[in-house]
């Protein structure tokens, strides 16, 4: 019986399966994963089947493991959160990783298509993955101000979707009427921000 991290000695948070292969996440986040492996499910750089308990890393250097928030198994694919992130390895038919192309993924890799949009959640199924994004706001620009003369407010924050018309309201800390302005969409793919920006 393995109840502690061979590494670390942290007791085990959580175990997810697959069709034929499990993942297994310490309460430091580190994630081992062991099982049948012939579309790289298990994140270890091969195809091998492995029939105990091994690391998951980055990559090929044992110093670039992830520490993770969650890990699933599903089908013959895997998936975890880190810091908001989400990484996905296995199977890549149906796009079920989120990456563009239906290629097998040996190793955790980042879905690009979430960067800055802070995953909090995720559901996996045998060809679908359903993430869920909570709208954050991380700052606002400048934080105090009056409701109205066309003053420009700029919010930084997560979560948001590219649209032309987002809706941006505003509630006085007085309790008296709230105001609306219809905001802009703008992100940056290098960092990953996302800005909307209005007139009051």
């Amino acid at each position: 019986v393995l109840n502690k991290c061979p590494r670390t000695g942290a007791p085990f948070a959580d175990v997810s399966c697959g069709w034929s292969h499990t993942l297994a996440r310490t309460s430091d986040g580190d994630v081992f994963a062991w099982g049948f492996n012939a579309y790289g499910q298990l994140g270890l750089g091969h195809v091998q089947s492995v029939h105990y308990p091994t690391l998951v890393t980055l990559g090929p250097d044992s110093k670039a493991q992830f520490q993770v928030d969650r890990a699933l198994a599903a089908h013959n694919y895997s998936a975890a959160i880190v810091k908001g992130d989400l990484y996905t390895w296995g199977c890549g038919g149906h796009g079920r990783l989120g990456h563009e192309g239906n290629e097998h993924e040996l190793r955790p890799r980042h879905v690009k298509t979430l960067l800055g949009k802070q995953v909090s959640s995720f559901a996996m199924m045998r060809n679908d993955m359903f993430v869920f994004i909570p709208s954050v706001v991380y700052e606002i620009s400048p934080p105090l101000g009056p409701l109205s003369g066309g003053a420009r407010i700029v919010i930084r924050g997560g979560g948001f979707w590219e649209s032309d018309d987002i809706v941006v309201r505003f509630q006085p800390v007085n309790g008296s009427m709230s105001r609306s302005a219809i905001g802009s969409f703008k992100f940056n793919p290098t960092t990953g921000t996302q800005t909307v920006s209005c007139k009051v």
